[in-house]
């Protein structure tokens, strides 16, 4: 009966014992929580947004209309009528050739029409005479041959108006070959007039179109060679951005529906412009196609012709909401954001898209506009971490 007591003062004692440890395993786990302090972030919302896709290439502005203006002659700088950078109209003198030599060709060649239609006249005159003498030729040698069938002419006195009528008809097929040389000749003449003249009228070369001169190669008195360029003439206010795009868009690329976006390089000259063609063929060695899109060079922000550019062309659109480029991060099950939930740091799986603007696309279920996302202090957090927001 004495062992009774004892054993209830056994048990009595380990029940104190395990209290004790249990409250120090709830003070350690205390002390332990306390030892890592909420991790301060900020948080901001997504935006709604668009978002497009860009592919960027470089390329160049060209003019539309452009002339490389030659001599059509060959001979003397006589004047050049514009300078360097000056406009010009269509029809502009823009400079002259010493005609001189041109006059003297243009005068003797008319001269010379002059000449063979007199001969021509002559020939004429001489076509009616031998018309004449073989409408004779022919009435005589037609009387004669009446008188010989009635034995009142001899066969002598026939054959001799038969040889003069003969003659006569030789004579007119002559006279008349005669003509038409003549007439051939003045023709030829009046060829080579018209040559002469339009050398001498080329003397005088036009614009071919308005613009600006954009280069000028020679000066007067010096010699220049047929088709010699002597001037260069832009027009300006029609450009095109060209550039050549990888084999691999080719069917994206849509002519009238692509738009893309031109920047100047070094400046801030920028405009959207659509594509309005595009190479038939893809070049075999490089596997690239070029792309042209024409616009007017109007309004305030003017393109330089000739000048590098930047291309933006537009690959993708969509709709969606964004978050800065910064605000994702990589882990090891992928792309997440994180937003706050009762204190503690919650994440969210999403998949990114299109990148604009330092912003880029995101989506995952249960995203909106009005979901507090953590913008800093995410990469110093995790799933679950204690969080405080600022």
């Amino acid at each position: 009966m004495k062992r009774v007591p004892f054993l209830l003062t056994v048990c009595a004692l380990c029940l104190v014992v395990s209290s004790c440890f249990d409250k120090k395993e709830e003070t350690a786990a205390k002390e332990e929580t306390a030892a890592v302090p909420a991790t301060t972030v900020k948080t901001a919302t997504l935006t709604e947004r668009d978002f497009t896709e860009f592919l960027v290439l470089k390329g160049t502005v060209e003019a539309k209309n452009k002339a490389s203006v030659a001599s059509r002659v060959a001979g003397t700088i006589k004047e050049v009528l514009v300078e360097t950078g000056e406009n010009v109209k269509a029809g502009q003198i823009l400079f002259t050739i010493d005609d001189a030599s041109f006059q003297d060709k243009v005068g003797v060649a008319a001269a010379t029409v002059v000449s063979q239609t007199a001969g021509v006249e002559v020939a004429k005159a001489q076509i009616e005479k031998a018309q004449a003498n073989f409408h004779k030729a022919s009435l005589d040698v037609e009387r004669f041959r009446r008188l010989y069938e009635k034995k009142t002419a001899s066969s002598n006195e026939l054959e001799t108006y038969t040889l003069r009528y003969e003659s006569a008809k030789a004579d007119l097929a002559l006279a008349t070959a005669n003509l038409t040389t003549q007439e051939a000749q003045v023709e030829l003449t009046k060829a080579s007039l018209g040559l002469c003249q339009k050398e001498l009228d080329d003397c005088v070369i036009r614009s071919p179109l308005d613009g600006s001169v954009s280069s000028r190669l020679h000066d007067p008195g010096e010699e220049v060679a047929r088709k010699d360029t002597i001037l260069t003439i832009v027009d300006t206010t029609v450009l095109r951005a060209v550039a050549s795009i990888p084999a691999e868009y080719y069917d994206a690329i849509q002519p009238g529906k692509t738009s893309i976006l031109i920047t100047q390089e070094g400046t801030d000259k920028s405009r959207s412009v659509l594509v309005s063609d595009k190479s038939p063929v893809i070049e075999q060695g490089l596997r690239t196609f070029e792309l042209r899109a024409e616009f007017s060079n109007d309004g305030e922000v003017k393109f330089v012709p000739g000048a590098l550019i930047s291309i933006a062309v537009e690959m993708k659109h969509s709709h969606g909401l964004g978050v800065d480029i910064s605000v994702p991060v990589r882990r090891t099950a992928g792309m997440l954001l994180y937003t706050v939930e009762n204190g503690k740091a919650k994440a969210i799986p999403v998949e990114t898209g299109i990148s604009q603007d330092g912003m880029v696309e995101v989506s995952a279920e249960g995203l909106t506009t009005e979901l507090p996302i953590i913008v800093e202090g995410q990469y110093m957090i995790q799933d679950g971490d204690a969080v405080k927001v600022q």
